[in-house]
């Protein structure tokens, strides 16, 4: 008895030797499997870690090659606003001395017709002189103050339609 019961606790014991050793088959199996899977989605996982590295790389990249085109372009602005601002200011140099020399121009240009009016009038006044040498022109050389004088002098049709002249006018014949 005592050996068919050591017998029998042998065979369980082997049954469950081998029950265990086909248990921890199956579960080697399994872990290998899962395993296998976890490796596989590992490496995936990883190309994509590569990938968004390499992306994240690049971008960087882009990112300081756009700050640094951003930074010469404040500076080629800032050099342009100099720039423009000088040329600005250039331009109204130039244009101030042009005004001047327009403006001395045109001085030089009413002195010239003052003068060539004034060689005018007296060759005129000669030729008149010549021609009619007993009028008295006397009067052309007055200084007019009060406008009624000329006034009273003129014929009345000549007076309404006839403006007085201005002094400047009487002193520039003179």
């Amino acid at each position: 008895m005592v050996n068919h019961l050591k017998s029998k606790a042998l065979k369980a014991q082997e049954d469950l030797q081998a029950k265990v050793n086909h248990l921890w088959d199956k579960k080697t199996v399994e872990v290998d499997h899962l395993l296998k899977q976890k490796v596989v989605e590992v490496g995936g996982l990883q190309e994509v870690l590569r990938k968004e590295e390499h992306t994240s790389v690049g971008l960087k990249a882009t990112f300081a090659l756009e700050e640094e085109r951003r930074k010469k372009a404040k500076v080629k602005i800032a050099e342009l606003k100099d720039q423009t601002s000088r040329q600005i200011s250039k331009a109204k140099i130039r244009a101030m001395e042009e005004f001047k020399v327009f403006s001395q121009m045109r001085d030089l240009n009413v002195a010239f017709s003052q003068e060539a009016f004034q060689k005018g009038y007296e060759l005129y006044e000669g030729r008149v002189v010549s021609k009619f040498f007993e009028l008295n022109l006397d009067f052309l050389y007055e200084e007019a103050t009060d406008p009624s004088a000329i006034a009273a002098d003129l014929p009345p049709d000549e007076f309404a339609s006839t403006a007085p002249p201005s002094s400047s006018i009487l002193r520039s014949l003179h």
